[in-house]
């Protein structure tokens, strides 16, 4: 589930990627995995990568905040 929120600082509009918590072994090893590369891609910013801005947890679930992609008027 992803949804679209605001950022309290800075006001900028953000996606919240929000994955349910629960442990299995082969589940967290994906998902670090993929946490891993995205800020490695995220390092330093490049215009063609979507930026991780946070990831925390919540009551339910682990949430991966980043930069708000609008498909409709994105660049190529």
């Amino acid at each position: 589930l992803v949804v679209m929120a605001r950022d309290r600082v800075s006001g900028a509009y953000v996606a919240v990627k929000l994955i349910p918590r629960g442990y299995s072994l082969e589940r967290s090893k994906y998902m670090m995995r993929e946490l891993t590369n995205h800020l490695d891609l995220s390092l330093p910013p490049h215009p063609h990568i979507v930026e991780l801005r946070d990831v925390f947890l919540a009551q339910r679930h682990l949430a991966v905040v980043m930069e708000l992609v609008d498909g409709e008027n994105a660049q190529v």
